[in-house]
């Protein structure tokens, strides 16, 4: 009897890893382009005078920055 449901249990796994190449999907489309969605966590403000901004801080924080709590 066991080794009965061996034998089916390891029926049943190799046809699970079986597929026909018909049926496969193609996760990844080089064709197409990636869709991605940006969702700001601040609105984007654009100062007036863009002379005035101040040096970027590599690693710092961004005021867009979600606040840390």
């Amino acid at each position: 009897m066991r080794s009965f449901l061996l034998l089916v249990t390891l029926s049943v796994f190799s046809m699970a890893c079986s597929s026909d190449k018909a049926e496969v999907v193609d996760l990844y489309d080089i064709d197409t382009g990636e869709e991605i969605v940006v969702l700001p966590s601040a609105e984007l403000k654009i100062p007036k005078n863009l002379d005035i901004l101040p040096e970027p801080t590599p690693g710092g924080e961004n005021l867009t920055d979600p606040v840390k709590k």
